[in-house]
């Protein structure tokens, strides 16, 4: 793990009283490291090109959802960065799909202190950080699919989602029937709804 005086965070969020609790905690316990706030996706990227970040804590609803994206993209052009979801998602097999989409942890935002602490270091030191979920079968999507998932599930229409991936709807429509193919449905409904569907095996993680 990095020493403390050489370190880089970005506190991605969108809610000031939120951010500022984070931000005390990163000044408390990495007093020497750098540490950037940003409370829209626009800020975040502009961070991004002007300093090399360690680790981002990104709230991933932020701007209408637009920190999927965010992830998904930062991830396949960084490698090194590692990406700590802080969020009560209320998305089926959320787990799963932010690890598909790149990110290295997930942390509800009832969280404490050193609960926070710890799975900063955790990353840091080289881990991923996901609760366990429930799910018998092995469904792989790309980011692409995981993101038009994540979208769907919030609701959004075909057009909507064509806009914030910069995708014809007709590609979106080609995303939504891989998804039903893969998922071994065809009732979006279901593909939306149903519990323990998907799953992954990642070596790597360390499941808590």
């Amino acid at each position: 793990m990095p020493t403390h005086n050489c370190l880089t965070f970005l506190i991605i969020e969108p809610n000031p009283i939120l951010a500022d609790s984070l931000l005390g905690i990163f000044h408390s316990h990495y007093s020497n490291a750098k540490v950037l706030t940003a409370t829209t996706v626009h800020e975040a990227r502009q961070a991004t090109k002007n300093n090399k970040i360690d680790l981002m804590m990104i709230e991933p609803e932020i701007d209408k959802n637009e920190g999927f994206n965010l992830i998904a993209n930062f991830s396949k052009f960084t490698s090194n960065t590692k990406i700590l979801c802080y969020s009560d998602l209320k998305l089926p097999k959320a787990t799963t799909l932010l690890q598909q989409l790149g990110s290295h942890g997930l942390i509800s935002k009832q969280t404490n202190k050193i609960e926070i602490v710890n799975a900063i270091n955790f990353l840091l030191s080289g881990f991923t950080l996901f609760k366990l979920e429930s799910g018998t079968e092995h469904v792989s999507l790309s980011k692409r699919e995981s993101l038009v998932f994540c979208y769907l599930c919030k609701g959004m229409t075909n057009k909507q989602i064509s806009h914030k991936l910069f995708l014809s709807e007709k590609t979106i429509s080609t995303y939504k029937t891989r998804l039903l193919k893969k998922m071994n449905t065809d009732s979006f409904i279901s593909l939306i709804t149903h519990n323990g569907y998907l799953n992954t095996d990642f070596t790597s993680s360390i499941l808590v």
